[in-house]
């Protein structure tokens, strides 16, 4: 699951990063806070870009609703550098270590947690993270199932479209067949066709 080395990298932050040992994190970095997109409702992320004093690479601050996760998204030219210097003084979890957890996610709200988690870790397409998120779905309840097409829907991979579209012709849920097919109409009408 490597990462382009100018990234995108994403990393889930732990619960012992609160948002302001971060910035103070960033500023001791010599990082810049470039731009402070605040939330503009209760299903609205909250955003902060800072940028090294370079300026060649972007560190984004993110606090999303609607996986309900905290998490970084780095890239640029120093990407590499960047990344040792979060894993190395946060508490941050990678893609390796959401993946791991998806694979031993025992419990339903494990499943339903690590489905989420699994769709902001992989931002960038990755069919690993595909063929997890499928397999979390394959025989599951109606939560992890609905947490799947939401995590893959939030993903927005077009390379997802056609398990999309199975869903929404055959799971046995009406409620999750009609949330696949609007995912779906959703993102056709956004590609434009």
């Amino acid at each position: 699951m490597a990462s382009p080395s100018n990234g995108p990298v994403v990393f889930l932050l732990g619960p012992r990063t609160s948002h302001a040992d971060f910035e103070r994190f960033a500023k001791a970095q010599g990082w810049v806070l470039h731009e402070d997109r605040p939330s503009k409702g209760p299903k609205s992320p909250y955003e902060q870009i800072w940028v090294t004093s370079d300026q060649s690479t972007a560190i984004h601050y993110m606090d999303d609703p609607t996986p309900k996760e905290r998490f970084l998204i780095v890239y640029g030219r120093h990407t590499g550098d960047v990344a040792f210097d979060v894993g190395a003084n946060l508490d941050i979890e990678t893609s390796d270590d959401v993946m791991d957890r998806a694979v031993i996610a025992s419990t339903d709200a494990e499943r339903v947690n690590v489905a989420w988690q699994i769709g902001v870790v992989a931002k960038a397409y990755d069919e690993t993270a595909l063929d997890i998120l499928k397999s979390l779905y394959d025989g599951a309840d109606d939560v992890v199932r609905h947490a799947v097409i939401n995590a893959v829907g939030y993903r927005g991979w077009p390379e997802a479209m056609s398990f999309l579209e199975d869903v929404a012709k055959d799971d046995p849920s009406p409620e999750l067949r009609e949330n696949a097919r609007a995912i779906v109409e959703a993102w056709r009408e956004e590609r434009g066709g």
